[in-house]
């Protein structure tokens, strides 16, 4: 029971991301933030769940489980008795970093203590292959070929892409991080890198620019 608890758990998990990853609406911005926040809410939950059914994680990991759980206790108790319950549960809508997100984090963190090596390897393949999605999007957004162009204001990013994100921003920080994973292929390596830096360009995000040079500069 344990071990398809496990499997269950993980193709959840790693099923979750990517759908995360790729879903959204065609609108504004809301469009691609509350689906996105959905199913990384519904992944993480569920995931989590079926977590608790591993005893020996909570018997090795006892002290830091406790600190961790206290601390979003004590976000609960604040949120129940705020002045605005339900702004500090939602946050407000321009980060809606409240509860309900803090939340997530505490899953996101479960979740890190309990992935084996091996599990790491599968979800990074997983990654780049939702990666290669996002990037040829955001190629298609690039040469008008986007065919969901109608329902976009093609003046709101002054022609910068954002792919599957909703933003140029966040589009420079999802290339960015999934840069590494890239230089791990290794069939047709610099097409993938030609390809990844190319859409990383195209994102017009300077954040994203500085942190590539300081990759660059640690390599």
């Amino acid at each position: 029971m344990d071990l398809r608890i496990q499997y269950l758990r993980k193709y959840v998990l790693w099923g979750g991301i990517a759908l995360a990853a790729l879903i959204f609406w065609p609108m504004h911005w809301m469009g691609f933030t509350l689906p996105k926040l959905f199913i990384l809410h519904l992944i993480l939950g569920v995931s989590c769940l079926l977590m608790l059914f591993d005893r020996q994680m909570w018997k090795a990991r006892v002290l830091p489980l406790g600190m961790v759980l206290g601390y979003f206790c004590l976000q609960i108790i604040y949120s129940v008795f705020s002045p605005a319950p339900l702004v500090s549960f939602l946050g407000v809508s321009e980060s809606l970093q409240g509860l309900l997100t803090q939340l997530m984090y505490l899953n996101v963190f479960l979740l890190a203590l309990q992935i084996s090596d091996e599990e790491k390897e599968w979800g990074f393949r997983i990654i780049l292959a939702v990666n290669g999605v996002v990037v040829f999007y955001a190629l298609l957004q690039a040469l008008g070929l986007d065919p969901l162009l109608s329902a976009w204001d093609s003046e709101w990013f002054l022609g910068r892409v954002f792919s599957t994100l909703g933003h140029p921003n966040w589009l420079g920080v999802w290339l960015l991080l999934t840069f590494p994973l890239v230089l791990r292929i290794k069939k047709h390596r610099a097409l993938w890198v030609t390809l990844q830096v190319g859409a990383l360009v195209l994102t017009g995000s300077k954040a994203a620019f500085l942190g590539f040079a300081v990759f660059l500069l640690g390599m």
